[in-house]
């Protein structure tokens, strides 16, 4: 059995999407250290995502009344996160972050000027 420690979590600031119908996306990056590796340092990463709930019983007024919208973290599995082993927290943070903006194609622009 091999044991990871948590070494670093981090909550990024949301990501809006060009479609304004679709909520922004929020990730939690997670950075695990597993021991007698070369290159300890992994991510883990998840997802808020939200659901509404409501009963499938009693009146529209009380259905109305009892509904209630969740947030819950899911483990984020779309891009290649097991990809990344690094030999620091740091390189591992910044190939993470560097897969989240290659794949959602982020451009440095803000307000169409290069924040580079």
């Amino acid at each position: 059995m091999q044991l990871r420690e948590v070494v670093g979590i981090f909550e990024l600031e949301p990501i809006e999407s060009s479609n304004e119908d679709l909520p922004p996306l929020r990730f939690r990056i997670e950075i695990t250290r597993a021991r007698k590796e070369k290159k300890p340092y992994h991510i883990a990463a998840y997802r808020h995502e939200a659901f509404r709930m409501s009963p499938r019983f009693g009146s529209h007024s009380l259905r109305e009344k009892w509904r209630s919208d969740e947030t819950v973290l899911v483990e984020d599995f779309q891009l290649d996160w097991e990809s990344i082993k690094e030999e620091s927290a740091v390189k591992a943070l910044r190939r993470a972050l560097g897969l989240i903006s290659t794949q959602l194609r982020l451009s440095n622009k803000k307000n169409g000027k290069d924040t580079k």
